[in-house]
């Protein structure tokens, strides 16, 4: 896949891969690698989460920038996933904790299943 990505209202192509792993049950795999070609940069995340039956998942994740010419920023924190209305709106909590000067950060995030 490829796209577009925007800061500062100027944008970017982006090659995109994303891909999931279910065959460990009741272990789930997620990833997304992006190339950005024009700065020759790279994003990659993974997460790895254990189902806890209707429940939801905990889990691990890890969120990362790689640059040519800086330092790469790195991050990794625990996770917790919670599917609502039969899975249809599943609310996501991770912390972050990152290397460098970067700071930690909280991600909540909200996913509607159509």
């Amino acid at each position: 896949m490829a796209g577009t990505f925007t800061k500062d209202q100027a944008g970017e192509l982006a090659f995109d891969f994303r891909a999931s792993y279910d065959g460990f049950d009741p272990i789930h795999l997620w990833t997304n690698v992006e190339y950005f070609p024009k700065t020759d940069s790279w994003y990659t995340y993974l997460d790895a989460n254990y189902r806890i039956g209707k429940l939801g998942l905990i889990g691990i994740e890890t969120e990362n920038m790689h640059f040519p010419s800086k330092d790469d920023d790195w991050s990794a924190g625990p996770r917790v996933v919670l599917p609502l209305s039969e899975g249809r709106l599943v609310l996501i909590g991770a912390y972050q904790f990152h290397n460098g000067k970067n700071s930690n950060q909280v991600w909540t995030r909200a996913v509607l299943n159509f």
